[in-house]
């Protein structure tokens, strides 16, 4: 999590990328290559990762994102 540092074990399975970003936008960040692995606009209102924070087994430590989501739908 590029905002708070914190550190999160994902289950991830993907070989794609997105190029040139809007500057601000990556929130989560892989750390082993500094691929871009999940994205929040508040203004554009648009979010999203690239990795499975239901996928089990696995760490439960990435669920707030849904309840993050789910205040925020209006």
């Amino acid at each position: 999590n590029v905002v708070d540092g914190d550190v999160f074990i994902t289950s991830q399975n993907h070989n794609y990328i997105v190029k040139n970003l809007p500057e601000n936008i990556c929130k989560f960040m892989n750390v082993n290559d500094g691929t871009c692995e999940g994205i929040y606009d508040e203004k554009m209102m648009v979010q999203s990762v690239q990795f499975q924070p239901e996928a089990a087994p696995g760490t439960l430590n990435i669920g707030f994102l849904f309840g993050k989501i789910l205040g925020e739908v209006k």
